[in-house]
């Protein structure tokens, strides 16, 4: 009844044996249900008849969370006027400002600060009202906290900024607004990610917001995450075009390999990016690179059957057909695993092996058998 704001119904129900704040399976009262949704008059019948202000949910969340989170303003007018606790924190530790902050909710997040809730709290994993404003694009939230005189590179547990979390989550205008305030595009959080590196991963950020994220040293363009990616890695891994083209204007290191033996070329190839592959190739990149599991660009090409990459450019440059990775898997054991058609009859007419077997003895006719892909079985 207080969550469908049905006031007749709870007034009978209130003269009931469970009382006021009796609890369902999710430890919630009626009146964690009444503010979630926004029901003021079921909301006023609770309180005048004794309802906990703050009880929490099994999740330790409270009536004024649930209202902040939300979104109703008017729900966190009353509660707090009855001296519901403003800066009271869930299981994870995050306050009625933090939620509406994250949310989005700007006239909850500018009552809350005019009524002296904390800007600075964090929650158990270090994020700020302005870090969860940042990752969910609250452009005006984020306004109203800068205002406030946030510290505007504050870090979570992970040396995570709001302008790390703008840019995983490609909001351009945030990344603009946050840079104009001074934040720091040259800082790592401690798996070795710059903003650069988030933003260009998301494939979102326009040639502006790039181009302000790149002025830095060439020294933080070449960094390599715990991974051993860089910038230029993750750009060539999403097909990231416009990214690749500035940080080779600025000149990155196009050979860098990470962890694995993989290069910027090779995660060009695995993901079907044509365009970024030619950029690299015309700065000299290697064809005939392998990586740490032995496995070649033909061998990633194959994998994702790559047509055009394949005939446009890996076959005509002489690679060698029947490379083998550690595994002792060709490029025609992963075309015809991945049921590639086209890219295996391209390799059979151009000379594979046809009968090659990998380290478990299956053969390309064997994947393509446990995978049902008949006109492979019928080409081998």
């Amino acid at each position: 009844a207080a969550a469908g704001g049905y006031t007749k119904i709870l007034r009978i129900l209130l003269n009931c044996p469970g009382g006021v704040d009796h609890r369902d399976n999710s430890n919630s009262t009626p009146l964690i249900w009444a503010a979630a949704n926004g029901h003021e008059d079921a909301l006023n019948l609770l309180l005048k008849s004794g309802a906990g202000l703050n009880s929490a949910d099994s999740e330790g969340k409270t009536a004024i969370i649930w209202a902040a989170k939300a979104g109703h303003t008017g729900m966190i007018e009353i509660l707090f006027a009855k001296g519901a606790d403003p800066h009271i924190r869930d299981n994870h530790e995050r306050t009625p400002l933090i939620w509406a902050a994250g949310r989005g909710h700007t006239e909850v997040v500018n009552f809350l600060l005019k009524n002296g809730a904390d800007p600075l709290s964090s929650d158990k994993d270090g994020l700020n009202s302005l870090s969860w404003a940042a990752a969910g694009g609250h452009f005006k939230v984020v306004e109203r906290l800068l205002a406030n005189r946030m510290a505007i590179d504050s870090l979570d547990k992970d040396d995570r900024t709001p302008l790390s979390f703008a840019a995983e989550g490609g909001h351009e205008c945030m990344m603009i607004t946050l840079l104009e305030h001074g934040a720091d595009p040259s800082c790592h959080d401690s798996s070795g990610r710059t903003p650069l590196s988030w933003a260009v991963a998301s494939n979102s950020a326009g040639v502006r917001v790039l181009n302000a994220l790149s002025k830095v040293s060439l020294e933080t363009l070449n960094m390599q995450d715990k991974t051993g990616r860089t910038a230029l890695s993750w750009a060539a891994g999403v097909g990231n075009i416009e990214a690749v083209k500035i940080l080779l204007q600025k000149g990155v290191n196009w050979s860098l390999a990470d962890n694995n033996g993989r290069t910027p070329l090779s995660w060009a190839v695995g993901s079907g990016n044509l365009a970024v592959m030619k950029l690299l190739l015309n700065c000299g990149a290697n064809l005939d690179c392998e990586d740490d599991s032995g496995r070649t660009l033909l061998s990633y090409a194959a994998e994702g059957g790559e047509e055009e990459i394949f005939k446009i450019r890996l076959l005509d440059h002489g690679v060698d057909l029947d490379s083998r990775d550690n595994n002792l898997r060709t490029p025609l054991s992963w075309a015809s695993g991945g049921g590639y058609t086209t890219v295996a009859e391209t390799l059979l007419k151009r000379g594979a092996e046809i009968d090659s077997s990998d380290n478990t003895g299956r053969t390309p006719l064997s994947y393509a058998l446990e995978g049902g892909f008949d006109k492979i079985v019928t080409l081998l």
